[in-house]
C-alpha cells in the first residue's frame, strides 16, 4: 500500500508577486531539494504542481523524508525572499496507478490521493501532517512527536 506525500509552498502567490525575478531560481532549488530527499528515502515524485509536488512511497521512509525535508527548507539560504515554508501532508491507502499514454497517465488516482491533498492543505508552512494510516505502515522516526 503506497504512502503519498504532497507538498505546497505557503504564500507562493505573494512570493511570486514580490520576488518575481528570484522565484524561478527558488523553485528550481525547491524542486532539486525535494527530488534529492524523496529519492534518498525511497520514494518518487509523480507530479510537479507548480509550487509543490506529489510523491509516492511503495517502500522506504516517507515520514523521515517529510521531517528531513522540513529541516532542509528551514536551514536553506533562500536569498532575497527570506524563508520558504512548505506544508507537507502524508496519507496511505490503495490507489489506482494509470500507466501508459492516456489522459491522466503516470499518476495515482482515487480517494487516498484526494485525502492526501486535503491533509496537506490543512498544514501550515513548516508543518508535517499525517494520518494514522501512515503510522500503521511506516513508523515515526526517533524523536518525532505524535499528538
Amino acid at each position: 500500500m503506497p504512502v503519498f506525500l504532497f507538498t505546497d509552498i505557503e504564500g507562493s502567490t505573494r512570493l511570486w508577486e514580490m520576488h518575481t525575478e528570484q522565484m524561478g531560481r527558488v523553485i528550481a532549488r525547491h524542486d532539486a531539494l525535494l527530488q534529492q530527499q524523496i529519492g534518498a528515502c525511497g520514494g518518487r515524485i509523480t507530479k510537479h504542481t507548480g509550487d509543490g509536488i506529489t510523491a509516492a512511497f511503495e517502500a522506504g521512509e516517507p515520514v523521515a523524508c517529510a521531517l528531513e525535508t522540513q529541516k532542509q527548507f528551514a536551514t536553506e539560504d533562500w536569498g532575497a525572499i527570506g524563508e520558504l515554508r512548505i506544508r507537507v501532508g502524508l496519507h496511505a491507502g490503495p490507489a489506482e496507478w494509470l500507466p501508459g499514454p492516456q489522459p491522466r497517465s503516470g499518476d495515482y488516482h482515487g480517494p487516498p490521493v484526494n485525502c492526501t491533498a486535503r491533509i496537506m492543505s490543512a498544514a501550515w508552512g513548516g508543518q508535517v501532517l499525517l494520518t494514522p494510516a501512515v503510522t500503521s505502515i511506516s513508523p515515526l522516526p526517533p524523536g518525532a512527536l505524535s499528538l
